[in-house]
């Protein structure tokens, strides 16, 4: 009796390890139980490496920011002269030369400047407004596709493509009619 409930049960396990995808043999139960539970193992270790790391979010993430840089730069650089060039609809020269206006005696300096208005248009003479924002531009441009390319990117080349991407943005102005 003893003999053939220990044959039913391990038919019944046989048959639960052949539902949930266990490799079926005739080896007896035991031997197969240590097998099962040193794959399971080894798995549930490899698992618990990238459990915790997040390297695909990680790179496409900074491709995707890398990429939206890119588009960002390459419309600056194709529209910055007609848009904000010297002889574009809102000179960038003028619009500095007011903002100095406005803030008067606190424009005292170039860093005060800045703070007020991030652009590193600030060191720019007038005449070279032009040149100037297509440097930015072709800089950011590089840095991006460094990024999408690389998959990667440290602290230095986020600020230089956060500064360069503001040195472009706030000295754009409303539109008004």
């Amino acid at each position: 009796s003893a003999h053939v409930r220990q044959n039913i049960s391990d038919k019944m396990e046989l048959r639960k390890r052949r539902v949930h995808g266990s490799p079926s043999s005739t080896q007896p139960v035991s031997t197969r139980e240590t097998e099962h539970t040193k794959d399971d193992s080894t798995k549930d270790y490899n698992n618990a490496e990238l459990r915790g790391s997040f390297w695909l979010t990680r790179i496409v993430f900074i491709r995707s920011l890398g990429f939206v840089y890119f588009v960002a730069f390459l419309v600056a650089l194709n529209q910055n002269g007609p848009l904000l060039g010297s002889k574009g609809l809102l000179p960038v020269p003028l619009y500095l030369q007011q903002i100095k206006r406005y803030l008067g005696a606190a424009a005292s300096s170039n860093w005060s400047l800045f703070s007020s208005l991030p652009t590193l248009l600030w060191w720019v003479e007038p005449d070279n407004i032009d040149a100037a924002l297509d440097i930015v531009a072709w800089c950011g441009l590089v840095l991006a596709a460094m990024m999408i390319m690389c998959g990667s990117c440290n602290m230095i080349i986020s600020s230089l493509l956060w500064l360069l991407y503001h040195s472009l943005v706030n000295v754009g102005q409303r539109w008004s009619v």
